[in-house]
């Protein structure tokens, strides 16, 4: 009776361990997963924005990668992000969209295409369809 209690008790504990493992593993994920889309945000901006000489991202961005890390939610990660953009908002180009904004632009586009002003290969209506896209902002 007793090496079976020993037994019982001994593989709940294993379960358990196994559990907060699982967890501290899921988390250290998704806050990986920050750190990527920070790594995603700067070398795209680094590459394609077109007033490079403007920005100081070299000076900054081992503290925006390390502030990602530390991003507990999706919501503190679109704070970041509008704080890395904030003081170059007189230059146009950088913004971060919420979700209100995604949809006004997206009905824009979508009425810009019905009136002809735009077509389907439009690089901003192909962004703002964005499977992925739809789903971040959905």
């Amino acid at each position: 009776m007793k090496i079976c209690k020993k037994k019982s008790v001994l593989a709940i504990l294993t379960i358990l361990i196994i559990l907060c493992f699982l967890l501290y593993l899921r988390i250290r994920e998704e806050n990986n997963k920050y750190s990527k889309d920070m790594k995603y945000f700067i070398n795209t901006v680094e590459e394609n924005y077109p007033y490079q000489e403007y920005l100081n991202f070299d000076e900054k961005k081992d503290f925006y990668l390390e502030a990602a890390q530390s991003c507990e939610s999706l919501e503190e990660f679109y704070k970041l992000l509008k704080s890395i953009v904030k003081p170059y908002n007189g230059l146009g180009h950088l913004f971060i969209l919420n979700a209100e904004e995604y949809y006004l632009h997206q009905v824009t586009y979508d009425m810009a295409l019905e009136d002809r002003l735009i077509s389907l290969e439009n690089d901003n209506y192909k962004i703002l369809n964005d499977n992925e896209v739809k789903a971040t902002y959905d």
